[in-house]
């Protein structure tokens, strides 16, 4: 009987979590795990070109190498795109949603 007035209180409580609402998904200047995989593979491209450069001399094959320099730089060059176009855009977007939210508190405010 304990163990099931235990669950019971568990489940109330996870229940009640999932009824709160909240904007913190439209606040402005939350970073995104896009951004932080960004920006950790912006940190990680020189090093990782070095390391591929290191690696010569444990003589693994050219075309294994220059295959696996071919996919870092691209994965590099769409982390960029992703910086330079798709963030700009997302970011527009939400600045959108919390104008709109903010405009719609100060209307239906009380």
């Amino acid at each position: 009987m304990r163990k099931f007035v235990y669950m019971c209180c568990i489940l109330s409580m996870m229940l009640w979590s999932m009824g709160v609402t909240g904007k913190a998904f439209a606040e402005p200047n939350v970073p995104t795990v896009m951004d932080g995989l960004v920006n950790h593979i912006s940190d990680r491209y020189p090093i990782i070109l070095n390391e591929i450069d290191g690696a010569k001399r444990a003589e693994i094959s050219v075309s294994t190498l220059s295959s696996i320099k071919t996919n870092v730089e691209n994965i590099y060059k769409q982390s960029q795109k992703w910086k330079n176009s798709f963030e700009g855009k997302l970011y527009q977007n939400r600045s959108q949603i919390v104008d709109y939210d903010r405009t719609f508190d100060s209307l239906y405010a009380e």
